[in-house]
């Protein structure tokens, strides 16, 4: 029988913050060590020293220091801490550090949306493989309810098996400009900016940064399990989605009926994170109490009473300079033309970009993708302040296919902050005032031209 164990386990670093493993990143008072909880699978009928042989092997292939090593033998010392367990009767486990001067977390809650989403994805699993999804260029995987074949609960994307690694069941990684890559490393990336392995991570990010859940990405975690097809490895870890419910996608009907304020905020989020894969295929027509459809329709008349719900966030935040590449569905759509509203202007004021920073950090965002969270948030800021429609922000991020462009105004506003040299800081300094004087520009030929219109 398979349960879920909750591991606790400590770096020897000071921590920027306190993971609960279920998706969210809690702020905490300074302390010396960094405390981790991470729900995956185990047999309680398996012998103690195997299951620590997993967990120490799972923590090896997680990219985590060697936290857990076997009891030394008298005399014999080590860098890391000791491990005990305790298999409790409630169906979990707690791998505890002994002697630890970490401070004491408390296990998630049963009614805890993270922990049941996981818990049950669990059980499913006891009873029902999962089912790789049609579409898509990696290993993408529908996870069942335990309680019938035909109901999804989650969505799990392993990392080793997104494009360009050797994991990937399809074996097809999306092509890419050699030029980019003249040393040969192209055949191994997804797409110029990205790295393999990095997009289960991103899909946790998007999620994290949704804060207040503004636009609504669905709960996602990061999280091991193990997969009936997972021969080589005892765990495979990546990002766990709770599967929203839809009969319709945003390309399957005319956009006129879909909410502003949420056309807004996912446009937002898309350029605060610089997402280059935002197509309506990935923007869903949710509704309460629907179960899925058969097939599609296209009346207007079917969108009533659903809610716009962004998901696929692996390709957001490629690395600077790859600034250029952004595609918004929503460019389209009318309501981007429509000024934001006063809720949505204070929550772009509140959007914390130093904790933004900090949490991308935490979940091993390369700087090159910080930089580009910099920037893009930086977009969305001044460009509210100055009056700019999300339309208009989008087409300074995009390369402009429309007007035949070969860069974006954007990737212009960068290189020329790029020509004064010096530090980031001074580059974002540089790159503040160029898009301050841009915006500025922007609004008054806005304003001049519905002048003319009106003559």
């Amino acid at each position: 029988m398979t349960e879920a164990l909750v591991v606790v386990m400590t770096w020897d670093q000071p921590p920027q913050c306190t993971g609960d493993g279920l998706g969210k990143t809690k702020r905490t008072k300074p302390v010396t060590q960094n405390v981790v909880l991470i729900v995956i699978p185990i047999d309680k009928n398996r012998a103690a020293a195997t299951q620590q042989a997993d967990l120490v092997d799972y923590c090896d292939q997680s990219g985590f220091p060697a936290l857990i090593e076997p009891k030394p033998e008298s005399g014999a010392s080590s860098d890391c801490e000791r491990v005990s367990e305790v298999i409790t009767e409630q169906g979990r486990s707690e791998v505890i550090p002994e002697q630890s001067s970490a401070p004491t977390i408390p296990l998630p809650e049963p009614d805890d949306e993270g922990h049941l989403l996981v818990h049950t994805v669990q059980r499913g699993l006891e009873v029902h493989d999962p089912v790789l999804t049609k579409d898509g260029s990696g290993g993408t995987y529908f996870m069942m309810s335990p309680a019938s074949s035909h109901t999804k609960i989650a969505v799990f994307k392993p990392r080793d098996e997104e494009p360009g690694c050797s994991g990937n069941p399809r074996q097809a990684p999306e092509s890419v400009d050699t030029e980019d890559y003249p040393d040969g490393s192209a055949a191994k990336l997804p797409r110029p900016g990205f790295t393999p392995g990095e997009g289960a991570m991103k899909e946790v990010l998007a999620y994290r940064l949704d804060h207040d859940h503004f636009a609504g990405v669905p709960l996602t975690l990061w999280c091991g399990l193990k997969l009936p097809h997972s021969d080589t490895t005892p765990f495979k870890y990546g990002s766990l989605q709770q599967f929203v419910s839809h009969k319709l996608c945003a390309w399957d009907i005319g956009p006129r009926s879909f909410d502003t304020e949420r056309v807004h905020a996912i446009a937002l989020l898309d350029l605060r994170l610089f997402n280059t894969d935002r197509h309506g295929g990935n923007i869903l027509l949710a509704k309460e109490g629907c179960d899925e459809a058969t097939g599609t329709s296209s009346t207007e008349k079917d969108a009533v009473g659903t809610t716009l719900v962004p998901i696929d966030h692996g390709y957001v935040l490629p690395a600077y300079p790859h600034v250029g590449d952004a595609w918004f569905e929503w460019l389209t759509w009318p309501q981007c033309k429509q000024p934001l509203s006063q809720r949505t202007l204070d929550y772009i004021e509140a959007i914390p970009l130093e904790r933004d920073i900090e949490e991308a950090r935490s979940l091993g965002l390369r700087s090159e993708c910080v930089k580009t969270l910099k920037i893009g948030t930086m977009l969305v800021k001044k460009g509210a302040k100055a009056g700019l429609t999300v339309y208009e922000m989008g087409r300074i991020a995009t390369k402009g296919v429309m007007d035949g462009l070969e860069s974006s105004l954007l990737e212009y506003l960068c290189l020329s902050a790029e020509k004064g040299g010096g530090t980031e800081e001074d580059f974002f300094n540089s790159l503040s005032e160029l898009m301050e004087r841009e915006f500025k520009r922007i609004i008054e030929e806005r304003v001049g031209k519905e002048n003319v219109k009106c003559l």
